[in-house]
């Protein structure tokens, strides 16, 4: 690790910047101006970065040095290829309501796994207020449900448990907020205290005030699911860029290599947001013909990034450990 810097790369402006000030930017545009074309345009590029990322995990996969490990890697995406098509074909409900609960805990896993990297760096691992942003952060998606306002268009024809439940959830909310205040108080005092420590519990507040904001005050799938989606996709790629500038895979310089990683995400996420407008993604009913196969393109990559980065990347991993052992 680089013991100079309590940050994971040498540069905290762009940190500060693409790993948390966006995802307030995001907030203020859905929020406050969420009809505007401002508004729709930051909904699709997120939407497509968020749709590409998963598949630069194939940079981290297939350019293991480990040969087990991308023999694996492979196994893995053909055989959720197969398995979705599958699912698909059969018609099994609730597909893409697991995928929505899987992607939730994909992203909180991500939350978590980068305040262990800043804990790494300023020497602090499992603090209670580590638990209690991961706490604050299901609580709050667990309320969303429970919310008769919401105006989610992400229902599937299967997803009966997925839509808000009818009851008032007003008190919830408030006391969720106010937990919240609490929480992001007691972070301000511990930074007040110890500045050296400001990036671990930045990685803590910022997760826990975007997630609370858009599941407790979103009201339609812009302003609960956008400042989500742009979050982890570009923390995901800025990641992905500083295994692929340490493994030195491209002969190139390191802004060349953010390049061509960002560029490939942009790609494929413009490649998947086209395929999806081919099928009725949300009508389990009518997957049939072409749409299996299109459905399991869009479905496989996602689950397999999920898989990689969940299940087969261990921590002691010896890229992982590389990794980690450069900043």
């Amino acid at each position: 690790m680089n013991s100079n810097t309590p940050w994971i790369s040498r540069n905290p402006a762009l940190e500060m910047i693409l790993f948390y000030a966006l995802g307030f930017i995001a907030l203020f545009v859905f929020f406050i101006m969420p009809e505007s074309k401002a508004a729709m345009w930051l909904f699709v590029f997120a939407g497509v970065l968020d749709a590409g990322h998963g598949y630069i995990t194939v940079f981290r996969a297939f350019y293991h040095s480990n040969r087990s490990f991308q023999k694996k890697a492979m196994a893995a995406l053909v055989l959720v290829f197969l398995i979705s098509t599958l699912l698909f074909y059969f018609h099994v409900p609730y597909l893409w309501t697991c995928l929505i609960y899987f992607t939730f805990y994909h992203h909180l896993k991500q939350n978590i796994g980068i305040t262990k990297i800043y804990g790494r760096l300023v020497g602090l691992k499992n603090t209670v207020e580590e638990h209690c942003a991961k706490i604050l952060i299901v609580a709050s998606f667990i309320v969303m449900h429970m919310r008769p306002n919401l105006e989610l268009n992400i229902f599937g024809s299967d997803d009966f448990f997925f839509f808000p439940f009818p009851m008032s959830s007003k008190p919830m909310v408030y006391f969720m907020l106010i937990l919240t205040i609490i929480y992001l108080g007691r972070v301000a005092y511990l930074v007040k205290r110890n500045k050296s420590q400001l990036s671990y519990y930045l990685s803590l507040a910022v997760p826990v005030t975007v997630n609370v904001i858009c599941f407790l005050y979103g009201e339609n799938v812009f302003q609960v699911v956008g400042p989500l989606l742009l979050y982890h996709a570009l923390i995901y790629i800025v990641i992905t860029a500083e295994v692929m500038k340490t493994k030195n895979t491209f002969k190139y310089g390191p802004k060349m290599v953010f390049a061509i990683v960002i560029l490939m995400a942009f790609v494929c996420g413009v490649f998947e947001t086209i395929m999806s407008e081919q099928v009725d993604g949300f009508d389990h009913l009518k997957y049939q013909g072409v749409s299996l196969v299109i459905l399991a393109m869009i479905n496989a990559p996602a689950v397999w990034h999920y898989i990689i980065d969940g299940f087969i990347w261990k921590r002691d991993d010896q890229d992982f450990s590389h990794y980690m052992r450069t900043f």
